[in-house]
């Protein structure tokens, strides 16, 4: 049986996830030495793609959070969310329901490291801004 790059990358993914970091150096070489055994055309830097690739769509899950003044969005909306953010991303999406009371209302939605806000703070803010620019221009 002939072990596809595929398929060994897979195994790859897999088995790094469950080793002490002081081993994937060493998996790494023999995944590579049975490439080059199996597929001597496949290059490692092809390999290595693949293996990108393939931990990419493996990703366990990214952690999101929903905050509103309550807390509580209602199920079907924290679902609807999150149906929309794993679309985009591609991957799993852990979504929790924070509250922050003084949060006067609206939304604010956390992905990883990027902060979406729909509040009324933020849309006053960005009111401010626009009428200040405006009143500038009209001065000038």
């Amino acid at each position: 049986m002939i072990l596809k790059p595929e398929a060994l990358a897979a195994a790859l993914v897999d088995v790094s996830g469950q080793l002490p970091p002081d081993q994937l150096s060493a998996i790494c070489d023999l995944a590579l030495q049975l490439l080059k055994k199996e597929h001597p055309a496949t290059s490692p830097r092809s390999f290595l793609q693949i293996v990108q690739r393939t931990a990419r769509r493996r990703k366990m899950s990214v952690s999101a959070a929903l905050i509103t003044p309550s807390g509580q969005a209602g199920e079907k909306t924290v679902g609807e969310i999150a149906h929309i953010i794993e679309s985009a991303l591609g991957t799993a999406v852990t979504l929790e329901q924070q509250a922050h009371s003084s949060l006067k209302g609206g939304v604010v939605l956390c992905v990883g490291d990027e902060r979406f806000e729909n509040s009324i703070p933020s849309s006053l803010a960005y009111l401010k801004e626009c009428f200040t620019l405006l009143s500038s221009s009209l001065s000038v």
